[in-house]
């Protein structure tokens, strides 16, 4: 094997081990991440723009209900 054989394998095992480290990284950065939920007023305009957007088919009540269902098995499956 020539030396430049052995310094491409070098630096292909260095290239491959900063991207595990990144990557590494990465995935702990995401899981030290503290949850955070929706305020009633981003949920409050959202149910408005879904009215305008589909009409009022659905009651406000019914929508903040639903959003606090979704959110809540988001946060089981995420924190």
């Amino acid at each position: 094997m020539t030396d430049e054989q052995v310094e491409k394998i070098i630096k292909s095992n260095m290239m491959l081990q900063m991207n595990l480290a990144g990557i590494r990284s990465d995935f702990e950065e995401a899981s030290q991440r503290t949850w955070v939920g929706l305020t009633d007023e981003e949920i409050q305009r959202s149910y408005k723009l879904k009215c305008k957007e589909y009409g009022h088919w659905l009651d406000e009540r019914t929508f903040l209900i639903a959003c606090n269902w979704a959110e809540a098995k988001l946060k089981e499956k995420n924190t």
